[in-house]
This record gives C-alpha cells, structure tokens and sequence, in this order.
C-alpha cells in the first residue's frame, strides 16, 4: 500500500501501526530477497528507514515512544551508511561530469575516488552477511513492537503539534541557513523540508488537489539541498584524495574539478534559497493549522 493515511484507517494509532508494519516489511523484503543487488538492496531500505522516522515525527506529540523507536531506526540507518556513502560520491562524481567538456579526462581521478571510498569495506559484499543479519532481528523485534504502539490525546491534536514542530523547524532552518549558508545549516535545513515532504505525503488525500503542488515544492527543494550536501562531501573527498594521490597521476585535474564543484554547488545554493522563499515565506503556525482543518474535514466525510 501507498506510503499515505486513508479513509480506511479508524484512527491515526492504527495508521501508524499499518504504516509502519508495512515499511519494516518492505526494508526486510528488500534485505532477504535471493540474488539481489546488495547496493541497491542498501539504497531501498534506508529509504524505508526515512518514511520510518518521517511516520514517527508526525506523531511524535502523543507517542511515549518515540524517542527509543525513533534512535533505534537511526542506528540501523548508520550501519548501512558506509557503503551508500560510497555510491552516492561516484553518482556526485558523475552528475558533476554531465556539463564539463571533456569528463574522459576526469578518468583516473573517479578511479581513484573509487579506490579511497571502498578502502576498509567488505571486498566480497557491501552487505555482509552477519551485518544483514543484525538488521532483520533488529526490523522483527520493530515489527513486534510497532503491534502495541500507542498514541496518546486526540488524532487533531497529535497532527496539529507534529507538523508544527516540523513546519517550524523548517522555516527556522530557512532562515539560519541563509544567515549562514554553512554545510551544516544547510544540511539542518535539508533534513527539515524532507520531514514535510514525508507528512505532505503521508496526509495527501485530506486535500488531494491542494495538496499536490505543496508535495511537489518539497520535493524539489529537498532533492536540490540533497544535491547541495553530496556536492560537500564529495569536495572534501576531494581536498583528502589530493594529499593521497601522487600528482603526477592527477596533475591539474583535482583543482579544475574542485572550481567546477564548487561553482555547481553555489548555483544549488541559489535555487535552493529560492524555493526556500516561496515555500516558506508563509507563517509557521498558518500550515499546521489548515492541514489540520482539513483532516478534520476528511474525517467527517
């Protein structure tokens, strides 16, 4: 089923149970599947992770629970981070290669970035057996738990106070970011709009067409800082490949990559602070308060 609440579900403890079961099925389906691609096995259940925490942030109010579900879900995401990590500095390598006149000369400094990424990971699998492991316990013993998840005060209430604190901090990491665009405060601000963007998809069907355009807006802001932070990591991969790699090997090309980066990076920026501006030139509490309007709308229906 869809990644959304419906009509179906009686209430938003109910949902969050359903969703949530649902989301650990599919991250354990994806981590036991016969002949999978472990790098895409990776990709698809950290995915799930995030819908995981996005589901949990929206209820987190009337949720006792949160805080140890929530780090739980966190901590299998990070065990899964190395070897992502390493495919989404060659996908940045190779996004920022798209518009450079000659990317074949660019060959052996992506051969060694390749090289550096994958030192100290598992040779065979990027998904060792005893890690896989781990994590389907650790996803049943979730499953198990998610089955007596209880919310506490009222369904308009808890929706309310969720989307509040993630609206907010949205807004908030807006404008600490354009105060200070730093990796940090943007990638703060990153995490934020995607929050939104999993509670906009979670609540679509209260308003589905109003809905739709702010669902899209988020989408696009956060793939735009997404694209903003690989691009910092992936220069300070960089500034470290230089002092590791002989010159002689990469002469000239890691200072022309570095401009190139650096320059596609500050474009990011821009586009990125103007999505910000449309999105969030609204007052905090306006949102929370019309989407929860609308909930309460489409229950009644």
């Amino acid at each position: 089923m869809a990644y959304r609440i419906t009509r179906r579900d009686r209430s938003l403890q109910t949902a969050l149970r359903r969703i949530a079961c649902e989301q650990i099925d599919a991250a354990l389906a994806e981590l036991t599947a016969p002949d999978a691609d472990p790098n895409v096995a990776i990709h698809q259940t950290r995915k799930h992770f995030k819908k995981l925490r996005g589901l949990l942030r929206l209820v987190r109010p009337g949720f006792d629970g949160y805080a140890r579900e929530n780090a739980v879900i966190r901590d299998l995401a990070v065990k899964m981070s190395g070897p992502r990590d390493t495919g989404v500095l060659i996908e940045t390598h190779d996004k920022l290669m798209i518009d450079v006149s000659d990317p074949a000369r660019f060959a052996p400094l992506r051969a060694h970035l390749l090289a550096q990424a994958a030192k100290g990971a598992e040779a065979d699998s990027p998904l060792p057996a005893d890690l896989c492991a781990d994590l389907c316990e650790a996803l049943q013993a979730l499953r198990e738990r998610s089955a007596d998840w209880r919310l506490r005060g009222k369904d308009r209430a808890i929706l309310r106070a969720g989307l509040t604190l993630t609206w907010t901090r949205a807004a908030t990491g807006y404008r600490a970011a354009r105060k200070d665009p730093s990796v940090g405060a943007m990638h703060e601000w990153r995490k934020r709009v995607k929050y939104n963007w999993y509670h906009s998809r979670l609540l679509r069907d209260i308003n589905a067409r109003r809905m739709q355009p702010h669902r899209d807006a988020a989408k696009q802001l956060a793939g735009v800082l997404g694209d903003h932070h690989d691009i910092a990591v992936y220069l300070d991969r960089l500034d470290h490949l230089a002092r590791a790699v002989p010159p002689a090997v990469v002469a000239g090309l890691i200072a022309d990559l570095k401009s190139h980066a650096i320059d596609r990076k500050a474009v990011l920026e821009t586009r990125a602070f103007a999505l910000g501006k449309t999105m969030l030139y609204k007052k905090p509490g306006k949102l929370p308060k019309r989407w929860t309007r609308w909930w309460r709308n489409w229950r009644k229906g």
